[in-house]
């Protein structure tokens, strides 16, 4: 029992000095590394893995914030396809965030966009943040960081999303949400899509620690 209290408090002392040594007080992220994702859910099945390259993570030690965010362009036989997720979660510290911790919370804020524009397919599944009664939805977050490196993250992350809609890649809708010009937008284009989980295998992720 001493042994295992010994191994877990060193295995904290060296998570928390591995990602202090990695801190910057410069707000400009590098984007990079490889992530392995697939949507599961959803009345739209939307088969086959993401393999995306412009991603970062972010931890505002002073703040307690966490930023997540996955993205990137596939190109395929039949068209192309792209992914975007960005994920905030509040009350994560060095503390919390470490090797070898599973992180499971609630996201104060998450944000998922996938493009299929394959053949006749021409849609877009888009996260919402609220209900048809414009009650806020809570998406839930599982975090693992297994691996840092030369200031680069390796872990793996999923995240429930409880609702989704599709739409049509030419909508006016969809074309509001890729530009952020509104935060509320009619979604008369859409079609309820269900609840759908986005499941990652992350490595080399660029990793930013704010420590002031």
């Amino acid at each position: 029992m001493i042994l295992k209290l010994a191994l877990s408090i060193l295995s904290f002392v060296i998570s928390f000095s591995i990602l202090s040594a990695l801190a910057h007080e410069e707000t400009d992220l590098v984007t990079g590394g490889i992530a392995n994702c697939k949507l599961i859910g959803g009345n739209e099945k939307v088969g086959g893995t993401f393999k995306i390259r412009e991603n970062s993570v972010s931890l505002d030690n002073i703040d307690r914030h966490l930023e997540v965010t996955l993205e990137g362009d596939n190109e395929t036989s039949s068209g192309e396809r792209s992914l975007s997720s960005e994920v905030d979660i509040v009350n994560v510290d060095s503390m919390t965030f470490r090797i070898g911790k599973v992180l499971e919370t609630n996201a104060s804020e998450a944000e998922l966009i996938v493009e299929i524009d394959e053949g006749d397919k021409s849609i877009a599944v888009v996260a919402l943040n609220q209900d048809e009664n414009r009650n806020p939805l809570i998406s839930s977050v599982k975090l693992l960081l297994t691996k840092i490196k030369g200031g680069k993250l390796s872990g793996a992350t999923t995240v429930n999303y409880p609702r989704t809609v599709t739409l049509p890649l030419d909508s006016p809708e969809f074309a509001a949400i890729e530009s952020e010009e509104s935060t509320e937008i009619e979604l008369q284009d859409a079609t309820e899509n269900g609840a759908v989980t986005l499941k990652c295998r992350f490595r080399n992720l660029p990793f930013m620690l704010i420590v002031e």
